[in-house]
């Protein structure tokens, strides 16, 4: 039944506890913002103080949407408590958090991440570690931070292939960026798809994932991490790949095999990776907060040479931040219309 803008206040519940942040927004400022990102529905948003389970869970039982995001998950007891729940509302475009198997038994329940809010983002920040890597500017910056001068050769992208496997939003703004740099483009995905309106010289299917890393002089993993893409890449691939080829990893850590990266890293099967998601994360990986002690790879891939990192930040701008909240807040209006949900995730599939 269509539910009229008049005909009743929506309950939005933020997960964010009150003395977190959401992208370095903290939460009561967040939720004055997407108030007022919100143009017609009747809300009220609420946040729990502590962020216990219980809290949330008492918070949940009479909201009819949740969002969740970052650090701060929701469990299935939660799902189970909210009697009237039409939307789980996920801040970023990564999902894998979410218990599914509770989502499931609500068949009339909306999923909805932001992807593509990030795509832009996402895809710029491929390239800088793209070019950090071939350009060699962190070895180089660091030494002359010292006084001491070591000019290396680099390489150019030119002329180079780019191997994109999974060509989603972020997939779609990579190529794009790669055809400026004069790169020939090839893709895997899971559907098959037009080339020609993709900026990419060929699209193989899940099948071709082995033929694509051979050929392939960089690669940039940007997959949905779901059960069918968690170990995606593991030592069979890695040892498939060029030994003067680069890996960038954009998905989640575990796409990516920690202990065979680590090996592919230190033996060289792989001139080198750049890496934005991790396997070891703080307690409360919340941006912009400091957390000293804490090696994001177990293994050790953080301690080779051929590596450059970053702390897992690549969808975050204050662009995207500002097109997470719109999406939010257009999906909060479609929910009070009766509407269909901007990025509705699938969840059978998981993305």
């Amino acid at each position: 039944m269509k539910i009229g803008l008049t005909d009743l206040t929506l309950r939005i519940l933020l997960t964010f506890p009150k003395n977190a942040n959401v992208y370095g927004i903290p939460t009561p400022h967040f939720a004055a913002r997407l108030l007022k990102a919100i143009d017609e529905a009747q809300c009220e948003i609420v946040y729990p103080e502590s962020g216990s389970e219980e809290e949330v869970m008492k918070l949940a039982k009479d909201s009819d949407i949740i969002i969740v995001g970052g650090g701060v998950r929701i469990s299935g007891r939660v799902v189970d408590a909210s009697e009237r729940l039409k939307l789980i509302q996920a801040t970023g475009a990564g999902v894998d958090y979410l218990p599914f198997d509770s989502i499931a038994r609500r068949r009339s329940l909306y999923v909805a991440n932001t992807s593509g809010a990030n795509a832009v983002t996402v895809a710029e920040h491929a390239f800088a570690l793209l070019l950090a890597l071939t350009k060699h500017i962190v070895y180089q910056h660091n030494l002359l931070k010292e006084g001491t001068w070591h000019r290396v050769v680099s390489l150019e992208l030119f002329g180079r292939t780019l191997g994109i496997i999974g060509l989603g939003s972020i997939g779609v703004e990579i190529a794009k960026r790669a055809k400026a740099f004069g790169m020939r483009v090839i893709a895997t995905k899971r559907h098959k798809a037009d080339t020609a309106e993709l900026n990419v010289d060929s699209i193989g299917g899940p099948e071709d994932l082995i033929e694509t890393l051979r050929e392939s002089d960089f690669v940039v993993v940007s997959v949905a991490s779901t059960p069918e893409t968690r170990g995606l890449i593991g030592e069979k691939e890695l040892r498939a790949m060029k030994k003067s080829a680069y890996l960038v990893n954009l998905s989640r850590g575990d796409v990516v095999d920690e202990e065979a990266l680590h090996r592919a890293l230190r033996e060289r099967w792989i001139a080198g990776a750049g890496i934005d998601p991790w396997y070891n994360y703080p307690p409360s990986p919340e941006h912009g907060k400091v957390h000293a002690c804490y090696p994001p790879s177990k293994a050790g891939i953080h301690l080779l040479d051929n590596v450059v990192m970053t702390p897992h930040v690549g969808g975050l701008s204050s662009e995207f931040v500002e097109r997470s909240i719109e999406l939010i807040a257009q999906n909060i209006e479609r929910i009070a219309e009766g509407e269909e949900v901007i990025s509705r995730v699938n969840v059978d599939l998981r993305y």
